[in-house]
C-alpha cells in the first residue's frame, strides 16, 4: 500500500514503511541483511504487477493506518508466543 501511495505520502514516509517491514520481519529473529533482501524482493514483485490507479489521499491514510494496525497486531501476537512457547496452532 505505501507503494501505491507514495506519491501521496512521500518518499520518506515510504522509506518508512519499508523500515517498518524490515524491523517486523527481524523480530521474527531474521537476520538484518535477510530482512532488507526479502523487502527488496516485495518491493520488486509489487513494482513488477499491473498498477491500477493509486487511491485517493484519504484512502491512502486509511489503508496505511489499517496496515500498520494489522503489523502491530502480528507483532504483538508474535511476542505473545514466543514469550509463553505456546505452538501457534493453540488458542
Amino acid at each position: 500500500m505505501a507503494y501505491m501511495c507514495r506519491q501521496a505520502i512521500g518518499i520518506s514516509q515510504f522509506r518508512e514503511a519499508r523500515i517498518a517491514v524490515e524491523n517486523v520481519l527481524r523480530t521474527t529473529a531474521l537476520p538484518a541483511d535477510a530482512a532488507m533482501s526479502s523487502v527488496d524482493d516485495m518491493v520488486s514483485r509489487i513494482i513488477a504487477a499491473p498498477q491500477s490507479t493509486p487511491p485517493a489521499f484519504n484512502e491512502c491514510i486509511a489503508r496505511i493506518a489499517r496496515t500498520r494496525q494489522a503489523l502491530l497486531a502480528l507483532r504483538a501476537q508474535f511476542h505473545q508466543l514466543a514469550d509463553h512457547g505456546l505452538d501457534a496452532d493453540q488458542p
